[in-house]
């Protein structure tokens, strides 16, 4: 799948840790390739694999979390960001209407 690095620190923000900002690109950089990782794997089980090492056992129970939550939200996050770019990204249905009108209308002979 396809994302920009915004969109990746839009699902990560999203879906783990709202106040990631001040991180430098090199830290993105592992984080994009982990939250790609998380989002093409075939299943959550094995998306949890790709980022159970961020933290031991001991830690994910530490913030009331695990690797297979946050391969969860982090899938659900993305599929919403790319459901929005895909929604801002088509005609609305009004315009469609109205150029497929003006088509027929021109096809028709009428200037």
């Amino acid at each position: 799948m396809k994302m920009t690095l915004e969109q990746i620190k839009r699902v990560y923000r999203d879906a783990i840790d709202p106040n990631a900002d001040g991180e430098s690109a090199a830290w993105w950089a592992s984080v994009a390739l982990d939250v790609l990782a998380v989002v093409d794997a075939p299943t959550v089980r094995s998306a949890a694999g790709h980022i159970a090492w961020w933290h031991s056992d001991w830690e994910w129970s530490q913030v009331n979390d695990s690797a297979l939550n946050a391969a969860k939200r982090l899938r659900h996050a993305a599929r919403r960001c790319l459901t929005e770019r895909a929604e801002q990204n088509a005609f609305p249905e009004s315009d469609i209407k109205g150029q497929v009108s003006a088509s027929v209308y021109h096809r028709a002979g009428n200037n």
